[in-house]
């Protein structure tokens, strides 16, 4: 009898245990909730305020009179007559840049080109087609082959 006693006695110590754990784990679900509404709302919050000034700031006019003026006048000592040309080679070359580093690091990675890739695929399809010709000759070439005769 003791030992039936003593199961009886864990049991329900473990389902207590088990119900203190569940209802922790309720009140903090339930904090975590309200604590991430409350970051939602601080969010909205801050988002309709940032919204607001930058509302003012457009309507204050403060970029058309100072921004702009100071960004074309640095434009014109930096640019000067050639600008767009200088701008546009700038672009080229950074873009060969780019493209250098994207097939280095393809190259080191392993990792095939679009151009090898679209041949290996146009291969594949190559393949696919004479592999459906070779089985469309083979069951041309079966149905015209005599039916085998049995020899008893």
């Amino acid at each position: 009898m003791e030992q039936a006693e003593f199961l009886k006695t864990v049991r329900k110590s473990l389902t207590d245990a088990q119900a203190r754990a569940a209802a922790r784990i309720e009140t903090l679900e339930g904090d975590a909730k309200k604590a991430l509404g409350d970051l939602v709302e601080r969010g909205r919050h801050s988002q309709k305020d940032i919204a607001d000034r930058l509302q003012k700031i457009a309507q204050s006019g403060i970029i058309q009179q100072k921004v702009r003026p100071a960004a074309e006048e640095a434009f014109k000592k930096v640019g000067g007559p050639d600008y767009r040309a200088r701008m546009d080679k700038m672009g080229q070359e950074l873009g060969g840049r780019v493209r250098e580093l994207q097939h280095r690091a393809a190259e080191y990675v392993g990792a095939s080109s679009r151009q090898q890739v679209l041949s290996l695929a146009g291969e594949l399809r190559k393949l696919g087609e004479k592999m459906e010709k070779l089985a469309t000759k083979e069951e041309q070439a079966a149905e015209k082959a005599p039916a085998p005769t049995e020899v008893h």
